[in-house]
This record gives C-alpha cells, sequence and structure tokens, in this order.
C-alpha cells in the first residue's frame, strides 16, 4: 500500500515521497509551497474583495436612503400651503414612503407630530446617534429639513431598520 500511495501521488499530483526514509523531495516541497501560496493569495483577494464591496454596498444604500429622504421632505413641503398641513396629503406621502419599506415621521417646527408612528415616537426621535447605530441591525432614523419659501417648517424622520437590504 505504500508504493501504491507513492505512486498515486507521483501520477496524479507530482509529489515524490520516499515514505519508507520519511523524506520528501525538493520537488514536493517547492509544489507543496506553491499550492499554499497561491491558496493564501486567493484568500487575501477574496478577503479584500469582500470587505471593499461591503463597504461600497453600505454607502451605496445610505446614499439611496438620503436621497429618498430629501425627496420626501420636498413633497411634503409641497403640502404646506398658506400655513396649514394638507394631512390628507401628508398621509399620502407618509403612504408612499411605507410602500417602499420606509416609515417616516412628520413633525412641524413646533416638534409636535403630524404623522407618523405615535407608539414609536419616543424611541425614533430621541435616537440622535444614528452614524453609531449604522449598519448594525438596529432602527436607524435620519431627519431631513422640511422647507416652504425658504422657511423652516419642520422636518421628517427617516426609519428603517438593518439590515433591511441584505
Amino acid at each position: 500500500p505504500v508504493a501504491m500511495i507513492n505512486n498515486i501521488l507521483l501520477l496524479f499530483i507530482g509529489w515524490d515521497i520516499d515514505l519508507k526514509r520519511k523524506q520528501i523531495k525538493l520537488k514536493t516541497k517547492l509544489t507543496m509551497c506553491f499550492i499554499f501560496l497561491a491558496l493564501l493569495i486567493v484568500g487575501i483577494m477574496f478577503g479584500a474583495s469582500n470587505l471593499l464591496l461591503e463597504g461600497s454596498f453600505k454607502d451605496y444604500v445610505h446614499t439611496k436612503h438620503v436621497a429618498l429622504g430629501e425627496t420626501i421632505a420636498k413633497n411634503l413641503s409641497k403640502q404646506y400651503i398658506d400655513n396649514i398641513w394638507n394631512y390628507s396629503g401628508v398621509n399620502s406621502v407618509c403612504n408612499l414612503a411605507e410602500q417602499q419599506g420606509m416609515l417616516i415621521e412628520v413633525f412641524d417646527k413646533n416638534d409636535n407630530l403630524i404623522n407618523g408612528l405615535d407608539n414609536h415616537h419616543s424611541n425614533s426621535h430621541n435616537n440622535h446617534n444614528t452614524e453609531e447605530s449604522l449598519y448594525n441591525g438596529e432602527y436607524i432614523v435620519e431627519k431631513f429639513d422640511i422647507i416652504s419659501n425658504g422657511e423652516y417648517i419642520g422636518y421628517v424622520a427617516l426609519i428603517y431598520n438593518e439590515p433591511f437590504f441584505y
């Protein structure tokens, strides 16, 4: 069996091992080093590319959320006419955001809830630590000012749960 194992290794892999004297020939040592080095390089490349892609994807998702938040704030600013909120229009904007997987809360300039999640208000409104909670599976709250005719009229809190897009 020892000779058979040695013949199989020599035939298929190119390794020549003298099992009786427990010596490995130089050609076999070089081949094993080459294989180890190739596996190490492939592993490093895989790990580095995975980290880069994951970071880029998180940045992409965050950019999309910011763009969505700015769009929602712009649409909500159109619902403030003659210093009065159009509650039906605000509700429509909130429903459209919910269909896209986002929850939003709308507050006026006095910090009164116009439309949103009453039972979630205390948790989301006080969570100002969005950078530290980003991408660790917690609720993330991003706030966008609502401006109408150059005047600050309130803000919208965009609420989502990561990892929503993973």
